[in-house]
């Protein structure tokens, strides 16, 4: 049995501009077999169907390669690894996996993950992919600077080479967390496929990325959300994070078109696994960044959120693109998003998503953060030494005597 799919608009990834009154063609696994006019397509046979998005704009799912399934819109660093066991994680993951592909999203790369949490959500939605991780991430820089201010790499270039050869040579792709130019010039060097952030990059950094193929995910949604949704009584303010990410953030922009123009391929991620960017809520504002701040238009960052992203991703051959021979993972919109790129965040313009032709109809289920995370608990207050107890009681005398 095939399946018809008439389409108004159809984006296929291929080229900026959308084609009309096409139809896709695919067959009972999913797999694209034809994209084009009505007149040219197979001939139809009993028990075949049709779908009409006639009134709609046809694209491909999208991909966001920075999602965590394994944080739970985390609000600490203990959140993400310490509060909750991991089979609790791994069913919460799914319900937010599921929140992910509401939002139109029917591919992620998950770099960062606790116990085979990810791993247990993905197989169990792509069966034919082999168990194993596909990419491993090195954190190649935090927080330790030098005194002029300057990230230092957590390692060096020979040890960056040494690991990513051997990322390689087992077959897997290498992706690094890199803000720093240290860092970003050794991910660079190495060859890593695919550096997250990258904010101090400079020319030597370009010239290796051009070199070596390295690609770049700056990753815009989590700091934007940051520096405009961070309230003044929140912990992350009080710190001067807002503050901060404003001034990364500008200096990123800067150096990511300079990367963009020298013909470094950019992918869109987001960051989302972290309360400032909960799943399927903001996964495609980095579109709307991408074009407001870094200068792509409309049809260049639905092309980076699909088709660009497709090529880092596992058997991305596979999905994307709409063309023969493809997955059928593509999503239906009441809007054109070559028109605005802001309707790819209102979900009431979702008509439809399919995943290897297959309908994803999941409910928007709300649900209760106490239930899915928040379960840091701080009981007290105060350090309770001696000392302070001693403090304490001057002030305040009905403090329990200590032993």
């Amino acid at each position: 049995m095939k399946t018809f799919v008439r389409c108004g608009q159809i984006f296929t990834g291929r080229e900026d501009d959308a084609r009309r009154d096409e139809i896709l063609v695919f067959d009972e696994e999913g797999v694209l077999d034809y994209v084009g006019l009505e007149a040219g397509s197979p001939r139809r046979a009993r028990g075949d169907r049709t779908l009409d998005y006639s009134g709609c704009f046809v694209m491909p799912g999208l991909i966001d390669v920075h999602t965590h399934l394994a944080y739970g819109n985390a609000k600490s660093e203990e959140d993400i690894d310490l509060y909750s066991p991991l089979e609790f994680r791994t069913l919460r993951g799914m319900f937010f996996a599921q929140k992910v592909a509401a939002a139109g999203f029917t591919a992620i790369c998950s770099p960062g993950d606790a116990g085979q949490i990810s791993l247990s959500i993905r197989n169990e939605i792509r069966r034919q992919v082999k168990d194993g991780v596909d990419c491993i991430k090195i954190a190649l820089d935090g927080i330790q600077r030098r005194d002029n201010g300057e990230l230092v790499a957590a390692f060096t270039q020979e040890e960056t080479d040494i690991m990513v050869r051997e990322i390689h040579r087992l077959g897997k792709k290498a992706v690094a967390h890199a803000r720093g130019r240290e860092a970003t010039l050794y991910a660079a060097r190495a060859g890593v496929d695919l550096i997250f952030h990258a904010n101090h990059l400079d020319d030597e950094c370009i010239a290796a990325m051009r070199q070596t193929g390295s690609t770049i995910a700056p990753t815009l949604t989590h700091p934007r959300n940051t520096i405009d949704f961070t309230q003044p009584h929140e912990p992350a303010f009080l710190k001067g994070r807002p503050d901060h990410a404003q001034r990364e953030y500008e200096i990123g922009c800067a150096n990511w078109k300079k990367a963009r123009a020298a013909g470094v391929p950019i992918l869109t991620g987001t960051d989302t696994g972290f309360a400032v960017t909960p799943y399927g809520e903001w996964n495609a504002r980095e579109l709307e960044l991408f074009v407001d701040d870094l200068g792509f238009t409309p049809a260049a960052a639905l092309r980076a959120a699909t088709e660009v992203n497709a090529r880092f991703m596992t058997e991305g051959n596979r999905i994307g693109v709409l063309e023969r021979g493809r997955a059928a993972d593509f999503i239906a919109l009441d809007a054109s998003p070559l028109a605005d790129i802001g309707v790819l965040q209102d979900s009431s313009r979702l008509r439809a998503v399919y995943i290897a032709g297959k309908e994803m109809c999941i409910p928007d289920r709300p649900y209760d953060p106490r239930q899915v995370t928040d379960f840091a608990l701080s009981n007290w207050t105060d350090l309770y030494t001696r000392a302070r107890v001693a403090e304490l009681r001057q002030q305040r005398p009905s403090l329990a005597a200590a032993e």
